[in-house]
């Protein structure tokens, strides 16, 4: 990759533009980004699931998209790449922080370039039982705004997103390969990752004794309620989108109107657990930032296109 070391961005404007909380960062995110599955790891996952010919097809794919995108991006798409890490990087490491009994983990490579999905996240229901969406993370409100046409127009013809490669962090009996679950854009203006990740270096770099204070600030940062914000405003609509299919599909369809059925029933049981811990988060949130302000260090919200992109959605 041309200027590997600067995420393909130029290196006199990396050194210009990019900021030093992110600059500081620079392991964590070679690290993080070389961590989406390797070759080799890929082949041992899903032998048995997929033909071996499948699986080397797929992963000759996607090097041959990276390289297309190494080549083809520009300058700006290769910033708004490497903001995209920094928010995957933090989001993946900090999501009980934000999301209690939550997990969130990086996509396969081919998921990631073919499927549109960068993380997968898990959201338990009542019983505890774990449903996933898929995320697509994004710093550009322009890409924010397709990405989300896309999403939508997936949910009013009644469909759920497909994945290929689709394996559990944390429960390995589950059903690996082709699954189908709601597709959720996500993301922040650069701004707002900017602030997130010098909150996020102080803590890496914290000592044992303020370790707790410094992730107090993460848990309690502007974007944990952004990104609440976003996920409940594309579940409103998916929900309201499944129902209107149920309603207009004929009553001898009884297998489509059964999954249209299941479908809404799972978005709901999502879209519930996750209004519950908003609201826990927002009186947590309250709490912190009425403690900042007496001591005269309150925040002011940072400007959010992506955020308006989602809410804008129709």
């Amino acid at each position: 990759m041309r200027y590997a070391e600067t995420f393909g961005i130029e290196p006199h404007l990396y050194e210009r533009e990019i900021p030093d909380a992110i600059k500081s960062l620079s392991g964590a995110l070679h690290r993080f980004r070389e961590g989406g599955g390797t070759d080799d790891e890929i082949r041992n996952e899903f032998t048995g699931t997929y033909p071996a010919q499948k699986i080397e097809a797929d992963l000759a794919e996607v090097h041959r998209l990276q390289r297309a995108y190494e080549a083809g991006d520009t300058m700006l798409e290769r910033k708004n790449r490497l903001y995209t890490l920094v928010l995957e990087l933090i989001v993946c490491d900090c999501a009980n922080e934000w999301f209690p009994d939550c997990t969130i983990w990086r996509s396969y490579s081919f998921d990631d370039y073919k499927r549109q999905t960068d993380l997968f996240m898990d959201v338990p229901d009542a019983q505890g039982m774990p449903h996933t969406l898929a995320l697509d993370v994004t710093s550009s409100r322009e890409a924010a705004s397709r990405k989300i046409d896309e999403s939508l127009e997936e949910f009013r013809s009644g469909r759920l997103h497909d994945v290929d490669y689709f394996a559990s962090d944390t429960d390995p009996d589950r059903p690996r390969g082709r699954q189908f679950m709601p597709r959720m854009v996500v993301g922040a203006a650069y701004a707002s990752i900017a602030s997130l990740a010098r909150l996020y270096g102080t803590w890496m770099r914290a000592g044992e004794r303020s370790k707790d204070e410094a992730m107090e600030r993460i848990r309690n940062h502007e974007l944990g309620g952004q990104l609440y914000t976003e996920l409940l405003r594309q579940l409103d609509l998916a929900h309201t989108y499944m129902r209107r299919n149920l309603k207009d599909t004929p009553t001898y369809q009884v297998a489509r109107r059964e999954t249209l059925k299941q479908r809404a029933h799972d978005i709901d049981e999502i879209r519930r657990t996750l209004r519950e811990r908003f609201a826990a988060w927002k009186k947590t949130a309250a709490e912190y930032e009425k403690k900042k302000e007496s001591t005269g260090r309150g925040t002011e919200a940072l400007p959010n296109g992506v955020l308006d992109a989602i809410l804008d959605a129709a």
